[in-house]
C-alpha cells in the first residue's frame, strides 16, 4: 500500500464545521510540498494540535484488567511463599545445631 499519495491542498479557508483532516485549506507536519510554492501560518503547536489531541487521548489511565490483578496477586503469593521457606529453613537448620558460616574478607 502506497501512503505517499499526493493530495490536492487549496488556500480557500474551509466552512464552519469541516473536521481538521478532511480540511483541504490545512496543511500538517512533515508534509511535503510536490509541486508549487507554498507559505503557511502555524495554527497551532504542541498539544493543541490534532495529533496532540489524540496523544492525549490515547495517554490516559485505563483501568487494570483482571489478568493483571490475578498475575499480580500470583507474583506476591511466590514472593511470599519463597520468603516463608526461607525463614522456616534457616529456623530448623538453627535448632539443629547449625550455624551461619563466616566468610573472611577474600570470600573464602
Amino acid at each position: 500500500m502506497n501512503y505517499a499519495l499526493p493530495e490536492p491542498r487549496v488556500s480557500e479557508p474551509e466552512k464552519p464545521g469541516v473536521i481538521p483532516a478532511n480540511a483541504k485549506c490545512l496543511v500538517f507536519y512533515g508534509t511535503l510540498v510536490m509541486r508549487g510554492n507554498l507559505t503557511c501560518i502555524v495554527h497551532a503547536t504542541g498539544d493543541n494540535t490534532l495529533l496532540g489531541k489524540i496523544a492525549k487521548s490515547i495517554n490516559r489511565p485505563r483501568p487494570r484488567s483482571s489478568l493483571e490483578i490475578a498475575m499480580e496477586q500470583f507474583v506476591h503469593f511466590v514472593a511470599y511463599l519463597s520468603i516463608a521457606v526461607g525463614l522456616f529453613t534457616a529456623l530448623a537448620e538453627y535448632n539443629m545445631g547449625k550455624t551461619p558460616v563466616k566468610v573472611d574478607s577474600r570470600g573464602n
